[in-house]
């Protein structure tokens, strides 16, 4: 998954990982 623009990837990312039930990971931090 890229993340060209983490700004407005950042929300999403969250909510997509939540959807996977991978809410330990942290998206900004990858």
């Amino acid at each position: 998954m890229t993340r060209s623009d983490g700004g407005r990837l950042a929300t999403a990312d969250r909510g997509f990982a939540r959807f996977e039930g991978l809410d330990r990971f942290d998206p900004v931090a990858a």
